[in-house]
């Protein structure tokens, strides 16, 4: 991609051509991003929109809208994604909605699931579950198995944030079959997204080996990155080790995680490594209840920064289950979670919190 980018480059260069030198700084915003280099893809994604702009070159500024609000929902900048993408669904209507303007996929469906996913990582599930539907609704009329994959892949997500795998494993088994038409570039995300419900649903065999799989398909190749990247994985598939009762290898893959998503600065998956070594160390044999304490207390911390409002209502919920302080400050924990659980809407979470 860079390669021929680059080429792309040179000659719009020669040319003079600002207009197309905008298309290239728009796809090299995307390869930046999925690099990890937040700063080099948020200028040429910049760059990109400015010009779009100044030509009232349509197209390129919803390609470039796009890509900055992918480039933020990675980076943990949930507002700005949700900012970034709420602009282009206001404008792509009508036939618009049916337009790739450059991009692989619909431009109207991408840009809801983006919303979508960022929406739903700060606690605004209602509008999470509309705006998915909206976006089934779109490429389910066009029938573009692209369009179709992610979405459905969407959808099983936010049925997992919810604690409904039931309702996430038909869907994340549509997207399995539907990613045959092109299944380099969509195994991460399905593969992952579809092993840890198998996970979750007690089905650690196939969870743990399609995560593995995923696992070593990135390495070395282009799949290593972007919003389904090595750290996401990595996390998912620790979570895997974990629901198998194999702490060793959760702890040294959830490590491996976090360390990619500090070097990638991609602060929420890092905000769900340090909940995960929390809840690690929380299962230890014998806990070791001190260290999930300072895990639990430092992904409380930066999730909240971060407003991601499930991760926070996970943390105090693991802080009350500890009782590592006094009885009082437990229960406002697992009061704090139960209240979070029943204003986002995570009924299964609510129930488990409950129970205390």
């Amino acid at each position: 991609m860079l390669d021929y980018v680059g080429e792309a480059e040179g000659l719009a260069t020669t040319l003079g051509d600002q207009r197309r030198l905008a298309w290239v700084s728009a796809y090299l915003s995307q390869y930046h991003f999925w690099m990890g280099e937040a700063d080099r893809g948020f200028t040429a994604g910049q760059r990109a929109l400015d010009i779009g702009k100044k030509m009232d070159d349509f197209g390129l500024q919803v390609l470039a809208t796009v890509f900055l609000g992918l480039g933020s929902l990675t980076l943990g900048d949930y507002s700005r994604a949700v900012d970034y993408c709420r602009k282009n669904v206001a404008v792509l209507t009508g036939d618009l909605v049916r337009e790739r303007f450059g991009l692989t996929g619909l431009a109207s469906v991408l840009s809801l699931n983006i919303l979508s996913r960022s929406l739903a990582t700060m606690g605004e599930l209602g509008e999470a579950h509309a705006r998915c539907n909206d976006a089934m609704r779109i490429a389910e009329s066009v029938a573009q198995p692209y369009s179709l994959v992610t979405v459905c892949v969407l959808g099983g997500n936010l049925h997992l944030d919810k604690g409904e795998v039931e309702q996430a494993l038909p869907l994340l088994e549509r997207a399995s079959l539907l990613f045959e038409t092109s299944k380099g570039f969509f195994f991460p995300s399905v593969a992952s997204s579809l092993g840890v419900a198998y996970a979750r649903s007690g089905r650690i065999v196939e969870g743990v080996s399609l995560l593995e799989r995923v696992v070593t398909a990135q390495q070395g190749t282009f799949l290593r990155t972007g919003p389904f990247g090595q750290a996401a994985v990595l996390m998912l598939l620790g979570e895997a080790y974990l629901l198998g009762g194999h702490p060793g290898p959760a702890l040294g893959t959830a490590q491996r995680g976090l360390k990619l998503a500090r070097e990638r600065h991609e602060r929420g998956h890092e905000a769900q490594g340090l909940w995960l070594l929390g809840e690690i160390a929380s299962h230890g044999d014998p806990p070791d209840r001190e260290m999930a304490e300072n895990q639990y207390r430092q992904a409380l911390t930066l999730a909240q920064e971060l407003g991601m409002r499930p991760l926070v209502a996970h943390c105090h919920f693991g802080l009350g289950k500890l009782r590592t302080s006094s009885r009082d400050e437990a229960r406002e924990h697992l009061a704090t979670a139960t209240t979070m659980y029943r204003e986002i809407g995570m009924a299964y979470w609510l129930e488990r919190a409950e129970a205390g």
